[in-house]
């Protein structure tokens, strides 16, 4: 019985030895200081925040009359559930022209803005030289498009750009005008002829240019530019003319009031049209799709690479097709007026934009 009792105290001894030795060797690899195969650590990967509530303010900065713009509203509808999320306070303010932000920018300054948003092109080059000369504040343009003129954003560390391919949108407006107009007169009505108008402008030629190809018939749109995208008579006198002229169904991209004075034109003359926007509310029996030109994703992805210090100034996040800023929003006429077939063509051309297989130039 003593025989056997050594015999088990002394396998026991070596187990409980072999255990400690087990959890010596484990902690030693943890420590990282032993082994070529430390453990995994457990630490949270998560990048930090870096804004908080103490240390910014947000200003976004809007040329649109009262954010009547489906962007504006979309834009401020961002930063609200941001604000929510952060409880970084946040204001927006309605400047329509580069001297306003000019006169503004003082006010800003002393207020403590740390982060200026402008949600319109107009705003480009007051922003651009405004960036290069307050290096504590953090400029953010939306629709800068800066890239059409050869520029880089070296140049300006305080400054990010977020822009969006909105002539992808215009290619399929395009694209579906020309396929379904019965006169073959169709047309686009824009505000400011300012890159990203001129970058709206050649999708929907391109997208015209691609269904007459297809259709092996010659279409040349009308292009008008009212001036700016709060011109509500101006929209409407310019609608009316080409709906006037033989067109039958327009493209209305300006943005804002001049949208809507077109818009009001085409239940005027019993007219169809495509609207950049969620515009369609505001003549249901006209408005028969609505093409995105979002850019409430891009601000998204912004606010969030600042929020955690994973985006720097002298970047430029570039949205499309492939993230939803871009495409073709169908309304209760759309299925009746263009067909399930155009319809399913359209979805094709998508398709060969997202894939690179369409290539669009903007002018």
């Amino acid at each position: 019985m003593m025989q056997q009792l050594t015999r088990i105290t002394a396998r026991g001894v070596i187990v409980v030895a072999l255990c400690v030795l087990t959890a010596m060797f484990t902690l030693f690899a943890c420590s990282g200081k032993g082994g070529n195969n430390p453990m995994p650590s457990t630490t949270n990967t998560q990048p930090p925040v870096v804004l908080n509530k103490d240390n910014t303010k947000i200003a976004l900065l809007l040329c649109d009359a009262e954010m009547k713009s489906a962007s504006a509203r979309a834009a401020w509808l961002v930063l609200e559930k941001f604000n929510k999320e952060t409880e970084i306070p946040i204001a927006w303010y309605m400047l329509p022209t580069p001297e306003d932000f000019q006169a503004k920018l003082p006010e800003l300054i002393a207020d403590g803005y740390t982060i200026i948003i402008t949600n319109n092109g107009m705003h480009t080059d007051a922003i651009k030289g405004a960036s290069q000369n307050l290096p504590q504040i953090t400029f953010v343009a939306i629709e800068g498009n800066f890239a059409p003129k050869g520029e880089s954003l070296e140049q300006y560390p305080t400054l990010i750009e977020g822009t969006v391919r909105a002539e992808e949108s215009a290619f399929l407006a395009g694209y579906l005008l020309a396929k379904r107009s019965e006169t073959g007169k169709i047309g686009m009505i824009n505000g400011t002829q300012n890159p990203p108008g001129l970058q709206m402008q050649a999708g929907f030629e391109a997208g015209v240019a691609y269904a007459s190809a297809e259709m092996g018939k010659e279409i040349t749109p009308q292009i008008i530019y009212v001036g700016n995208g709060y011109n509500r008579t101006g929209g409407k006198e310019k609608a009316t003319e080409l709906y006037e002229d033989g067109c039958d169904i327009l493209y209305f991209c300006a943005g804002g009031e001049t949208d809507w004075g077109a818009i009001d034109a085409a239940k005027t003359q019993g007219k169809y049209c495509v609207t950049a926007g969620h515009t369609a509310y505001i003549a249901p029996g006209n408005v028969v799709g609505e093409v995105l030109k979002a850019k409430d994703p891009v601000l998204t992805s912004i606010l969030a690479g600042l929020l955690d210090g994973t985006l720097k100034g002298g970047q430029v996040l570039d949205h499309g097709l492939n993230d939803q800023s871009a495409g073709f929003v169908k309304t209760a006429l759309s299925d009746s007026y263009f067909g399930a077939e155009l319809l399913a063509e359209l979805d094709g051309v998508a398709a060969k934009i997202q894939s690179g297989e369409i290539q669009i130039k903007n002018h």
